[in-house]
């Protein structure tokens, strides 16, 4: 039942992040997918490198894609969250238990922090405030001459 309710929370965010043009949500949960699966991988692994690099993916990579969007203000909340959020779960779920218990509740209290930052990033921060501001294709050029 809760694979349901978070499918059905992360559709419903999918498509409300992509309701306007000026959005840019989708390219924030493929950052996110990409991370997540990385870090999966890692445990499914027992590999450190990819765990690093999945966190690393998780807590940095849609701060960098809303730096890409022009987003500076939408960077440093997603920060914020994607810190705050996985902290404050992990109080709140390891408080009340002893021992494996209390690491168990932990993580759980983390994982749900780290989904709730992103559902909130997806719906709420990946957009630019004025349209216009969206990024436009640039030419690098290199002067000099023969």
């Amino acid at each position: 039942m809760s694979r349901l309710v978070l499918l059905a929370v992360l559709v419903v965010t999918l498509r409300t992040a992509h309701a306007d043009t000026d959005r840019y949500g989708l390219e924030i949960a493929a950052s996110d997918g990409a991370a997540y699966a990385t870090l999966a991988i890692g445990v499914g692994a027992d590999s450190e490198p990819l765990l690093y690099l999945g966190m690393a993916g998780v807590i940095l990579g849609a701060p960098t894609v809303h730096l890409l969007e022009g987003n500076a203000p939408g960077a440093a909340g997603s920060l914020v969250l994607r810190v705050g959020l996985p902290v404050v779960g992990g109080f709140v779920g390891g408080s009340g238990g002893h021992g494996l218990e209390s690491i168990g509740r932990t993580l759980v209290g983390i994982v749900a922090g780290s989904l709730a930052a992103s559902v909130i990033d997806i719906a709420w921060l990946a957009k630019h405030d004025d349209p216009t501001a969206a990024p436009t294709a640039r030419m690098i050029t290199f002067g000099g001459s023969f």
